[in-house]
């Protein structure tokens, strides 16, 4: 008999009680079985592997995708199905027939299934709500929505109340799949803690998705907008229960209807009791922060690390701007309408740092601009121990306390009654070392965005015909950034490996002058080009198609997010170990290093890489779950809310 071209995904975490039955009717059956498994202690695993199920570890460390999400991004499926399933799930000989229906049909891109809910031994026709899920899609047609960035492991590490969001056709299958769960109620009540902890989160703090709660939409905006309003009351439980057990005839049901019915309306409790705990906390919590830095336009590390932030911050507290972003990428001041902007810029700060709780302001690494800094300290000088400085750069010790001793000690007269100072690495704890007590100092590295993060197949993929290998230099193409030697590099090269690599730079110049040397530069080189300046989805498909990210950068660098977004997207990295970049990158680990203005190194650099292309791919799928693990936007914006409100609750606010 044929398998059906479909593959399953089972998500588990010690369910022995229930995988085999689960498993039982469709290892013979579906052309795949994946269990996803987040570290059992029992025999999860064994019994999968018993029914030849491939088993997939999940190590879920907060923030998205959770388990399911994680398989559709990383798994290279091989069936034109997949179909998503519980392990206290399981299917019926007339729900395998009507999948298999459904899937010869070719109009359909996805489909709501219907489910059976078996409580207690009894199966419940009227007690239960009524439970319909998109489980089956076709592959690549199908994502989860998400819901809430701020995820940890109390809300579980498997999508529950996530959707499925088809582009397609979807339809519906009636034949319904039986839920029978045998594991004990402890566990079930534990579980619904745990959802009730998310779902609570996701009415306090969710993103808006694709399924908007709408009362004249689907089913299921029907459902959250009556859910949205409802949610709050406390006697909705109460109706719940009402219209469940008296109106449906859960009663007829007996005591396992009754003890559904109760736990059912329990979890809207948890849920709604939740709420007004958070939403109580955050009112007596609420901060008013004064956010003094430089905000896109233009898009540098800094105005990019400090926009997401700032839109973290806001969702929290009552956040309020100064930006003293500039036009263009000089240091210093240098015009008459600079020093006009700073001066309102001070005085700005000077009325409204009174009616902050806390002053969070990222400083500068230049002379004029740690002058500014000086005149910001001494204006805000009685709320220094309620301010928050961040640096994200590595050089101000080199360019402006090293030069200028007394300088520095006027800052050390600054700085050792702030709060708190946030740098980006180890690297720069000992900028500070003697300004200010250890303790104050905190460690919070840069993040790429969510949206930059590519999923392992795409990495795979790209790598199995690297031809010609991509090259990406992505970053603002100013003086000692290094673009201009990898040009030379390349260069360098004999002809059979120029026409082996092709090179593409996207970033801004310092001006039009220096824009047209290196355009004329690279004129005649088919293999080289410039995009311009790149941002959001244009940005993302240049990364994700890179096989290298380059950048011989001479400067002392802070900690590039430009080398964190090439991470994120499973490009292997060729850089210096120039300033912060050291904490972030290892040689051989995360790339190859290269020697700062030497496009001698950089050539060596490209040889060696095309000369050894097998070992890229590890690095790359290695590099993207470093970003996973470590530079997350959900990690960077934790420890630095963190931060703020340690120091709040340190200065009674």
């Amino acid at each position: 008999m044929a398998k059906v071209d479909i593959t399953v995904i089972v998500p588990t975490k010690n369910e022995t009680k229930n995988l085999a039955c689960c498993l039982e009717p469709i290892y013979e059956w579906a052309a795949k079985v994946i269990v996803v498994d987040s570290n059992s202690t029992d025999n999860t695993a064994e019994i999968a592997e018993s029914y030849n199920a491939e088993v997939i570890l999940f190590n879920y460390q907060g923030g998205w995708p959770k388990k399911r999400q994680y398989v559709l991004d990383n798994y290279h499926f091989s069936t034109a199905w997949i179909l998503l399933l519980d392990s206290d799930e399981i299917l019926t000989p007339v729900s395998k027939r009507a999948i298999e229906n459904a899937i010869a049909k070719s109009d359909m891109d996805g489909y709501y299934l219907s489910f059976n809910m078996e409580f207690l031994g009894r199966m419940l026709r009227r007690a239960d709500p009524g439970l319909r899920k998109l489980s089956l899609f076709r592959t690549g047609k199908g994502k989860y929505e998400k819901r809430l960035d701020a995820q940890n492991s109390s809300m579980g590490d498997m999508e529950v109340h996530e959707h499925v969001i088809v582009d397609g056709k979807v339809g519906e299958l009636t034949e319904p799949i039986l839920h029978r769960n045998l594991n004990d109620l402890s566990r079930f009540i534990i579980k619904h803690d745990e959802y009730s902890n998310y779902e609570s989160r996701v009415h306090t703090s969710g993103a808006a998705t694709e399924i908007k709660a709408r009362f004249m939409g689907t089913k299921e905006e029907r459902r959250r907008f009556l859910k949205k309003v409802l949610i709050r009351n406390p006697l909705a439980p109460v109706a719940f229960f009402f219209y469940l057990y008296l109106l449906k005839g859960g009663f007829l049901e007996g005591r396992p209807g009754f003890y559904y019915v109760l736990y059912q309306c329990m979890y809207l409790y948890f849920v709604s009791s939740k709420i007004y705990e958070i939403e109580t906390a955050k009112k007596a919590k609420k901060l008013k922060i004064l956010f003094i830095a430089p905000l896109p336009p233009p898009v540098t590390g800094q105005s990019l690390a400090s926009k997401v932030f700032f839109d973290e911050l806001s969702k929290h507290h009552d956040v309020e701007a100064i930006n003293f972003s500039k036009t263009g990428f000089e240091h210093g001041i240098n015009s008459w309408a600079r020093i006009g902007q700073i001066f309102m810029i001070i005085k700005e700060i000077w009325f409204k740092k009174r009616k902050a709780d806390i002053i969070y302001l990222t400083i500068s690494e230049s002379l004029a601009g740690n002058i500014k800094d000086l005149l910001i300290y001494l204006i805000c000088f009685r709320d220094l121990r309620k301010m928050v400085i961040h640096l994200h750069g590595g050089s101000i010790r080199k360019l402006v306390f090293d030069r200028h001793k007394l300088l520095f000690k006027v800052n050390k007269f600054f700085l050792r009654r702030l709060g708190s100072v946030i740098v980006l690495g180890q690297s720069h704890v000992d900028i500070f070392s003697g300004a200010i007590p250890e303790d104050r100092i905190k460690i919070v590295s840069n993040c790429a965005e969510d949206y930059m993060f590519a999923d392992e197949a795409g990495i795979k993929a790209k790598f199995a015909n690297p031809a010609p290998l991509k090259i990406i230099f992505l970053s603002n193409l100013i003086s000692g950034k290094g673009h201009n030697e990898l040009v030379d590099a390349f260069m360098m090269l004999d002809e059979n490996a120029k026409k082996r690599i092709a090179i593409d730079f996207a970033g801004s110049f310092e001006s039009e002058p220096q824009k047209a040397e290196f355009l004329e530069k690279i004129r005649g080189h088919e293999q080289i080009r410039y995009h311009g300046i790149v941002h959001g989805a244009e940005k993302q498909n240049i990364l994700a198609g890179a096989h290298v990210f380059c950048l011989p950068t001479g400067l002392l660098e802070g900690q590039p997010i430009s080398i964190l977004e090439a991470y994120a997207s499973g490009c292997v990295v060729v850089t210096t170990n120039q300033g912060g970049i050291r904490d972030i990158f290892k040689d051989k680990i995360n790339g190859f290093e290269i020697q700062k203005d030497s496009a001698e190194s950089v050539k060596n650099a490209i040889k060696q890489i095309l000369e050894k292309q097998d070992a890229l791919l590890p690095i790359a799928i290695s590099n993207r779950q470093t970003a996973y693990s470590k530079y997350r936007m959900s990690i960077y914006n934790a420890s630095l809310i963190k931060v703020v409100e340690n120091v709040a609750n340190n200065t009674g606010n």
